[in-house]
Parts: structure tokens; C-alpha cells; sequence
């Protein structure tokens, strides 16, 4: 059996760095994964790096971090399809509003928890 589901993450820019303690606040909440897979955006190729250097002595050690083929979006095409999901419950819900920090991360909870009860 297969289990779907999204966890989102507010990070405060797209560098490695937020990436890495974004990915650290996920594995505070949710465990360490097995198996992460990625497409190539170069925060997370970085990201991927780091985490290599790092994995004999850190807490990542044990997670396979996979990348899809470059410039083949469909090898990620599950994912995409629940980020399309994510993307348009945010902005049936804010427009074109601006949040307040506190407020967006509220929302990604909320929008989170949508889509998570899909069937």
C-alpha cells in the first residue's frame, strides 16, 4: 500500500540553508525519512550535498536522497499534481492578499490539512 500525503514548510527564502532547516523542523515532526525524492532546483541540489557531507555525522544518516531526471517534469508528476492541489486552495483562500508571517504559516497548516483528507 502507498500513502500520499504533503507536509508544508514555511521557509524564509530558497537558499540551501532555509532548506536544510525546514528539512530539519520536518524530521522533528514527522521522523527521518527513508527515501527522499526531488526534482533539481539548485536549493535542493545544494541542499543534497550538504546533507551528504554531513550524514555520517548528523541525524540524516540512513536517508537516500533521489533526484528525477533533469528537464523531465512528468518522473515527478505525482507530486506536481499536489502541488497544483496546494497551490490553488492558497489562492481560493487569500486572493491576491498579502499575510502576515504568522498568518501564511496558519494557512499552510490549514491548506495542508485539506488536502491530506483527500480520498
Amino acid at each position: 500500500m502507498s500513502v500520499r500525503a504533503i507536509h508544508l514548510e514555511l521557509a524564509e527564502d530558497l537558499s540551501a540553508e532555509a532548506f536544510l532547516r525546514a528539512y530539519r523542523r520536518f524530521t522533528a515532526r514527522r521522523g527521518i525519512p527513508s527515501l527522499i525524492i526531488s526534482d533539481n532546483a539548485t536549493n535542493f541540489t545544494l541542499g543534497s550535498k550538504i546533507v551528504r557531507e554531513l550524514n555520517s555525522e548528523m541525524k540524516f544518516k540512513g536517508t537516500e536522497w533521489k533526484f528525477i531526471t533533469p528537464r523531465n517534469p512528468r518522473e515527478g508528476g505525482a507530486w506536481e499534481r499536489m502541488v497544483g492541489i496546494t497551490k490553488m486552495s492558497i489562492r481560493r483562500c487569500i486572493g491576491r492578499n498579502l499575510l502576515q508571517k504568522h498568518d501564511l504559516q496558519t494557512l499552510l497548516c490549514e491548506v495542508e490539512a485539506i488536502v491530506n483528507s483527500r480520498p
